[in-house]
Formats: structure tokens, C-alpha cells, sequence
């Protein structure tokens, strides 16, 4: 938008609506609050919403299920999301890198709209995109300490991990998201992520990650054979940008996704 306009809308009342500017020129104002290239947008259910637009304004908006936010917020974060989330519209001025990563998410799938009919038919694509996004957007709330507020022994850690890994490689299809083995395990994602660091070396987004990405790899060696392409293949094993799966497959393997199909064709 290359003018200033006022706005005025309303949250749907089972929704919680969270944005963040791609690109800000001028001066605007979100409710009563001014805004700024790295701030969090948010409007709370059934909220009204002011919005003065800068003089050009580019703002990214995700609305979500507010069932799916509260229940991720509650049992994988441990965070009282209704309570801090307010009952209208605010700002929240938060860590750059955070606000970088709500951002990336949500202009990664602007960017992959040509694999939204393989995000969407594909359950696997679909749980990991819903989980990056609540995830990117929760974010914002969450204080970004990685540790445990209580000390936890190593047995403790041992057995979270012995568990986490045996759900991860029991399933023959896709791994399941962070959120889904915290709640499998009853644990916060905090807790997860602070066991597999200290027993592995590793956070569990990377380790399920490489079991995803080798996992893809097997089945490109016989994709000439079944027909498949890198698209069908890659949407199986959850990765729906399909820019950031080609990233992380070069990393890993030292070649291409359609390197790998060619040495067996």
C-alpha cells in the first residue's frame, strides 16, 4: 500500500490474529500504539482493530484457530497464552531474531505457493507447516530461555531422550512434529530441547530433521522407478519450503535433490 489509510476491522471470534511488517516507510499506528519494521502485531479474538497504514506498508497476517494456539502454547510452551495475549490489539517490540523468523515463515509460504495443493492433500507437509507457523508465532510470547527453570538429572534426561528417539524412529512414515512428542511425552518443548542437547549434542528439530532428510534421500535412489518427483517426495517427509529443504538436503548430502535421482537412473 503506497498511501496512509485508516483500517478498521474485527477479530473473528475464534481466531487470534498475528502479523508482522515485510517492509514499513512512514509512520503508522496499530490500535493506539506506533509500529516498527521488527514489532508484533496482534489482535485478540472478537477484538476491533485501528489501523493507521504508513505511508507504504507491506504487512505479512496469519489468523489461527484459537483452540490450536491456546492448546500448543499450553502444553508444548507452558505459557498462559489467553492471559498474555491481552483482549485487544497490541504491539509487541520483541527480539530481532525472532521477528526475522515469523517473518520467514510466513513469506515462505507466500514464496511456495505453487506447492500449496501438495501442503494441503498431504498430511505430513500440513502438520509441519501449521507447526513452524504456530510455532514462528508463539515465539513472540515465549521468554527465550532454553533451560529449565528446575534442574533435571541426567536419568531424567536419558530416558526423554531414549523415548523421543524411539517415537521418532518407531513410525515408518513421516517423524512426528516437536509439538506432537511433547505432547506424546508429556513435556514442555523446552525441557525436549535442553535433553537432547545434553545427551546428543544436538536440538531435536535437527535430529528429526536429518531422519526426515535421509529418509527422502532413500527414496530418491529409487524415484526413476515409482515415478515420484522431488515435490511428492519432499511433501511426504514434511518439508513444505521446498527452497530451505534444498538448503538443507546440499548441507547434509554435498548434493542436489536431482543430483541424487540421476546417479540411479
Amino acid at each position: 500500500m503506497n498511501q496512509v489509510v485508516d483500517q478498521h476491522g474485527v477479530a473473528r471470534r475464534d481466531s487470534y490474529v498475528i502479523g508482522i511488517p515485510n517492509k514499513i516507510v512512514g509512520e503508522g499506528y496499530w490500535g493506539t500504539q506506533s509500529i516498527s519494521q521488527d514489532c508484533v502485531l496482534t489482535v485478540a479474538k472478537d477484538a476491533h482493530l485501528n489501523f493507521r497504514t504508513p505511508i507504504y506498508s507491506d504487512v505479512l497476517i496469519a489468523v489461527i484457530d484459537s483452540t490450536r494456539l491456546e492448546h500448543h502454547a499450553d502444553i508444548v510452551e507452558g505459557f498462559d497464552l489467553i492471559s498474555n495475549f491481552g483482549n485487544s490489539a497490541t504491539v509487541l517490540h520483541v527480539n530481532k531474531c525472532y521477528a526475522e523468523q515469523l517473518r520467514k515463515t510466513l513469506n515462505g509460504f507466500i514464496c511456495n505457493m505453487n506447492t500449496v495443493t501438495e501442503i494441503q492433500t498431504n498430511g505430513a507437509a500440513l502438520s509441519y507447516f501449521e507447526h513452524d507457523l504456530i510455532t514462528a508465532c508463539i515465539s513472540a510470547f515465549v521468554p527465550s530461555n532454553d533451560i529449565p527453570s528446575k534442574p533435571v538429572s541426567q536419568k531424567v534426561h536419558r530416558y526423554i531422550v531414549d523415548a523421543a528417539t524411539s517415537l521418532i524412529l518407531s513410525v515408518p512414515t513421516c517423524p512426528p512434529t516437536i509439538s506432537e512428542l511433547c505432547e506424546k511425552l508429556h513435556i514442555s518443548r523446552r525441557t525436549l530441547h535442553y535433553a537432547f542437547v545434553k545427551m546428543m549434542g544436538v536440538n531435536p528439530v535437527t535430529y528429526i530433521r536429518v531422519i526426515r532428510l535421509n529418509r527422502v534421500r532413500r527414496e530418491l535412489l529409487r524415484a526413476k522407478r515409482s515415478g515420484a518427483n522431488i515435490k511428492e517426495i519432499a511433501a511426504t517427509w514434511g518439508f513444505w519450503h521446498m527452497g530451505m529443504f534444498a538448503k538443507y538436503y546440499l548441507e547434509l548430502f554435498g548434493e542436489h535433490p536431482s543430483e541424487t535421482i540421476r546417479k540411479n537412473s
